[in-house]
């Protein structure tokens, strides 16, 4: 099967389909093409450091619009419906983005837009109001073109969302280190996602009862399991546009590329070429405690201790008893918080410092009502797991010097 993804700079003007002709006219729903904007101006280039990344791609065929948005890295598809459509063949041309949904904002929702395009400039009008918008050759755009699949993955929006959720808060944001700027995602037996900026990491996997994966045409026999980063910025996307239903959804994945397409919307991204690092070294084999607690109770307490602690590093120092837990913490300013809440330890008191934002995060996303904090020593790494969990997920964060 083949997909579409990797930039084609080499598109030639006369392997594109013609050019809209002069007398190009149709009608849209203004609630439509809106909801579709919403969604494409969240990739668009607005700051038109390359003009045509300010443009959307329109490809009309028939009764149905094409809208493509691209910022050279992210492709994203949708199709809208469209009425008296006076042009048999396909017909290709750009509009700017922000602008018409501008336009679309500032007039009825319920109101039915009409089209007229011509060589250089688009007309939308209803009723007496009319705008009349530049267009830039559609040749120009980047458009993204075609690539040979290693594997398909079939998995429900609820699934897929599940994971990304639980997952993306550790992903790295403009780190040098430019693998960490994404999710590392396995598949295999299990599908996995593993995210870290070095600081903390989560790890969460599906079972192969909640997915399914079949080998495409440029696949390994042999390989087993099949590992790609995908980047931050396409991570965010998918979670703001998946739903949480069972929708199933396709994922393609190719050497250097990755589609995602549901019923309404396709998402086409480049991957990161990189060796993402060995996580399995931060993760403990043994531990020398074992703190279970109250999620809701850590949460608040935790809370309440970030008032005052450092506004830079978050910083709290968590003194593990046999049947309490001591959190504290100072700014620079000498002021300090003091809080407690009841745990059960296993093993000796100790005491270990955390970064009070990464708990949160993980706090956040859990969904049991205790957890389980395991502990070598106040140097090592130290690890979070839900208790008496169905699901296979593990959260890691490296302890503060406090």
């Amino acid at each position: 099967m083949n997909t579409r993804t990797e930039v084609d700079r080499s598109n030639a003007a006369e392997s594109q389909p013609k050019a809209a002709a002069p007398d190009l006219v149709f009608s849209i729903s203004n609630k439509d093409l809106s909801k579709a904007l919403k969604v494409l101006s969240g990739i668009v280039d607005h700051t038109q450091v390359i003009q045509i990344l300010g443009y959307i791609k329109c490809e009309l065929t028939g009764n149905q619009l094409s809208l493509i948005a691209s910022n050279s890295e992210i492709e994203i598809h949708m199709t809208v419906p469209v009425t008296d459509n006076t042009q048999s063949e396909t017909a290709i041309f750009t509009l700017p983005c922000r602008k018409l949904f501008d336009i679309t904002r500032s007039l009825d929702p319920d109101a039915t837009l009409r089209v007229k395009h011509t060589a250089s400039w688009s007309e939308v009008s209803v009723g007496k109001t009319r705008f009349k918008l530049a267009s830039l050759p559609a040749g120009n755009f980047p458009q993204l073109a075609l690539f040979s699949t290693i594997k398909t993955v079939q998995i429900s929006q609820n699934e897929l969302l599940w994971l990304l959720n639980r997952t993306s808060f550790a992903m790295a944001s403009q780190d040098v280190r430019f693998f960490l700027n994404g999710m590392l995602i396995s598949v295999g037996d299990t599908l996995s996602a593993v995210a870290t900026d070095g600081h903390r990491l989560a790890l969460n996997d599906l079972t192969g009862q909640a997915f399914s994966s079949q080998n495409g045409e440029a696949s390994d026999a042999s390989t087993e399991s099949l590992q790609f980063i995908v980047p931050r910025k396409t991570i965010h996307e998918l979670r703001k546009h998946l739903q949480e239903t069972d929708e199933t959804i396709e994922i393609s994945i190719g050497s250097q590329y990755i589609s995602i397409v549901t019923e309404s919307i396709s998402i086409y991204s480049n991957l990161i070429d990189g060796q993402y690092p060995k996580y399995q070294k931060l993760i403990p084999k043994s531990f020398n405690h074992k703190a279970t607690v109250s999620v809701a109770a850590l949460k608040k307490s935790i809370t309440k201790m970030s008032i005052l602690a450092n506004e830079k590093f978050h910083g709290a120092k968590f003194n593990f008893q046999s049947d309490h837990l001591v959190i504290s913490t100072h700014n620079v300013n000498h002021e300090e918080a003091f809080d407690e809440l009841p745990i059960t330890l296993e093993g000796e008191a100790i005491s270990v410092g955390f970064n009070l934002m990464y708990l949160i995060d993980i706090l956040n996303v859990v969904t049991t009502e205790q957890i389980d904090i395991n502990i070598v020593d106040e140097k090592n790494s130290v690890s979070f797991e839900e208790t008496d969990s169905s699901k296979d997920s593990l959260f890691i964060v490296m302890p503060l010097s406090i």
